[in-house]
């Protein structure tokens, strides 16, 4: 493709010019080419777009280039933004299949994406607004995938959000408030820094396989976790109806808190790893653990299903199917809620049930011999 150089975007259309107090010029690329912005855009929005044949136009904002203010860039169809270098003080917004890349410089006040857009953030900074205002929001169809970078800062919560079917990606980066996602959105994270919570709500799912989140891992109604590996900081806590966490893997420094009809189902991973861990419940929920070798306060536990209020205080230890496991994990019930069900299942690992099945077998074989005898 043909590159057109715009030291200043000069010989370009102007599209709309706004004589209002606040208004500003919108700065329009529009000619199916690849496009470089290397000085100020002025007091302008941008606008990306395909050209009138149906060429995709590609606006690479490099160093020295800028769009000021809040001002805003917008993209549109199939066409292409880069930010390589240069800034971006407003936010970005992409429509239809268009999409955006992030490599070095900066994006002030986030990247909201819709419909069937691609957002991909492999380095400078997203997000650092002074402001009440996320890093990255995805909504409809829009993927996005995170592997390096900084997004958001330490004022505002909510730094990277995904709704209704859009998809995020994170394989590296620093995030550094939360991760929300709902609706039927899914989320893959393998690596990175998420420094506050992951947040999973509304038919939600996630896949957690590296990477670290430093504080509380939190599902809501009818959310779907799948822990593999990685760290939480502190808890893994499951609220709400139909909120399902599968853990075979990874490390939990504090412990696993089941609240409002939440399920956890734990078959690996390293629990309690920073002391003084707990296995929480409240207004009903289940805990599983598949494994072997439990204690009760240091006595041996038999396989079976207990309630966990007639277990308050004591400390439960045991071995997970992996190999990792939990040690003096304390059972807790919050609040006024000990009237509840509240239900811990020790489950034996493949192997002892292979025993057990055997024994079955030898027991119904006694029984046929003394029969037939």
């Amino acid at each position: 493709m043909k590159r057109v150089l715009q030291v200043f975007p000069a010989g370009l259309l102007i599209a709309s010019i706004s004589f209002g107090p606040h208004a500003a010029a919108q700065l329009v690329f529009d000619n199916g080419l690849v496009n470089d912005l290397t000085t100020s855009a002025g007091n302008n929005n941008v606008l990306v777009e395909d050209a009138s044949g149906g060429d995709p136009t590609t606006l690479n904002i490099l160093s020295g280039g800028s769009v000021n203010g809040n001002r805003r860039v917008d993209i549109r169809d199939a066409s292409i933004v880069n930010v390589d270098g240069g800034n971006v003080r407003g936010f970005i917004d992409l429509r239809d299949t268009s999409s955006v890349g992030v490599v070095s410089g900066f994006v002030r006040r986030g990247i909201d994406a819709f419909d069937n857009t691609t957002v991909n953030i492999s380095g400078g900074t997203v997000g650092n607004a002074n402001a009440p205002i996320w890093a990255v929001l995805a909504n409809d169809n829009a993927e996005v995938f995170i592997s390096g970078g900084t997004l958001g800062n330490n004022g505002f919560e909510d730094t990277v959000i995904a709704l209704d079917d859009s998809q995020i990606t994170i394989t590296g980066g620093t995030i550094r408030q939360d991760v929300v996602a709902e609706g039927n959105s899914d989320v893959r994270f393998s690596n990175g820094t998420i420094e506050d919570d992951f947040l999973l709500a509304e038919f939600a799912t996630a896949t957690f396989s590296g990477g670290n989140v430093e504080d509380d891992f939190e599902l809501f109604v009818a959310a779907l976790l799948t822990m593999t590996g990685g760290t939480i900081g502190e808890d893994l806590e499951v609220i709400g109806p139909d909120a399902v966490a599968n853990v075979s893997g990874g490390d939990i420094g504090q412990g696993i808190g089941v609240f409002e009809g939440g399920t956890v189902n734990v078959t690996g991973g390293d629990l309690g790893t920073d002391g003084g861990g707990e296995f929480k419940f409240a207004d009903n929920g289940t805990i599983r653990l598949f494994g072997s070798d439990f204690l009760l306060d240091g006595n041996p536990l038999a396989l079976g299903t207990y309630d966990a209020n007639l277990l308050e205080g004591d400390l439960l230890s045991g071995t997970l199917l992996n190999g990792g496991g939990f040690t003096d994990m304390e059972i807790v019930i919050e609040g006024k809620a000990k009237k509840k069900t509240h239900t811990i299942e020790l489950i034996p690992e493949p192997a002892s049930l292979a025993l057990l099945a055997l024994g079955g077998l030898a027991l119904l074989t006694r029984r046929s011999s003394h029969r037939e005898a």
